[in-house]
């Protein structure tokens, strides 16, 4: 992913949008290392696909309350 922080498009868009792409981009690599036979709780571990901010997933009071604390 070091080619996205230097892309000038993907680091101009705002947090979420970045934070949709990159779980994307995480989902998608745990799917085709699964299917090549790598244990599926180690790259749920690895890729930190369990318990992963899911933008669309929160509601907008703990949106608003995250935005705050920063």
């Amino acid at each position: 992913m070091p080619e996205l922080a230097h892309d000038k498009a993907f680091t101009s868009r705002d947090a979420v949008s970045r934070a949709v792409a990159v779980a994307a981009i995480r989902r998608e690599a745990g799917s085709i290392l699964i299917a090549n036979g790598y244990p599926e709780p180690l790259v749920r571990k690895v890729l930190r696909l369990e318990g992963w901010w899911q933008p669309g997933k929160v509601s907008s009071e703990e949106n608003n309350t995250r935005r705050q604390r920063r």
